[in-house]
């Protein structure tokens, strides 16, 4: 089993709306215990010193560029800003060239979401033709 423990840190209690002062621990990917001195047996321990350890963020309005425009942006450059951001799911406007106006262009971002790998994108498709 592949256990983490972050501590030192404060962890965002978003049900609440608080920083917490707590310990996390993460076994296969998945939380498996928040409290005070979790125990360390077998686990890699990330000292926060101090930081803040949130939920990923989700960005609803992302211009990714592409297709079209790649010499401002691609989509693999700007999913790995979004999460050296923080960020773990964007939603990317339809103003590229072609317009993202087509089952198969949103497709194709997919599929080009998918293979950046680094984070979840949902297009959003134009309204209407062109």
């Amino acid at each position: 089993m592949d256990k983490i423990i972050f501590r030192n840190g404060w962890l965002a209690d978003v049900e609440r709306g608080q920083l917490v002062e707590a310990e996390l621990m993460v076994a296969d990917g998945q939380i498996a215990a928040i409290g005070p001195n979790l125990a360390t047996s077998g686990a890699r321990v990330i000292d926060l010193a101090g930081r803040v350890l949130s939920p990923g963020f989700i960005d609803l309005h992302v211009h990714l560029r592409e297709p079209g425009f790649e010499y401002k942006e691609t989509i693999r450059s700007g999913t790995r800003a979004a999460a050296a951001g923080g960020f773990t799911t964007i939603a990317c406007m339809p103003n590229t060239n072609p317009v993202l106006d087509s089952p198969e262009l949103i497709s194709w971002v997919q599929a080009q979401a998918r293979a950046a790998g680094a984070v979840k994108v949902l297009p959003i498709a134009a309204i209407s033709l062109g």
